[in-house]
């Protein structure tokens, strides 16, 4: 009879069963996080952590807590590489939320972009007969971000970042 050890607990992170227990987000554009002070000085890091189970960066970290009572944090991608159904239910709703978090702020982004895309007044709406009766582009995202559903002002957010994104010209 052959014992399948759980792979966190292999990896030394404490005994199962594992436990998911909640997620600490954090934003990129804050830049640096204070993690406390020593001797009068601020201890700062970079937002993020790593992953305890592979080491890689990472800046959403899945709390999880093993059944001898350590607490640890792991990646999105461990939980699924680890194949632990429960870990994975139950992180399902953090990560639905996180995505969504995601999306909204990339819309609000292109929303307030728009009026900068110059470049896209003067190319024409995709659909002919649109494009016939004088309206542009911009037309098309502006119609998208106000009547389009998630995947529509996404599409849009996509064509206006494309517009407004800086131009490489160094080869």
């Amino acid at each position: 009879m052959e014992t399948t050890i759980h792979p966190f607990e292999k990896a030394g992170l404490g005994k199962a069963p594992f436990r998911y227990i909640g997620i600490e987000a954090q934003e990129m554009q804050y830049g640096q996080r204070v993690i406390g002070s020593v001797g009068g000085m601020t201890v700062t890091t970079q937002a993020g952590g790593t992953c305890a189970y592979c080491g890689h960066y990472i800046l959403n970290m899945f709390n999880v807590e093993s059944a001898d009572g350590q607490r640890f944090h792991v990646g999105c991608d461990c939980i699924h590489k680890i194949n632990d159904a429960g870990l994975i239910r139950a992180t399902q709703v953090d990560q639905k939320t996180l995505k969504a978090a995601r999306e909204d702020a990339r819309i609000a982004t292109a929303k307030a972009a728009l009026p900068a895309a110059h470049a896209l007044r003067s190319q024409p709406h995709p659909n002919p007969y649109h494009a016939g009766q004088g309206r542009t582009l911009a037309d098309y995202c502006e119609w998208l971000l106000k009547n389009g559903g998630t995947a529509g002002r996404l599409r849009a957010a996509r064509i206006i970042e494309k517009a407004v994104a800086p131009i490489d010209n160094e080869q």
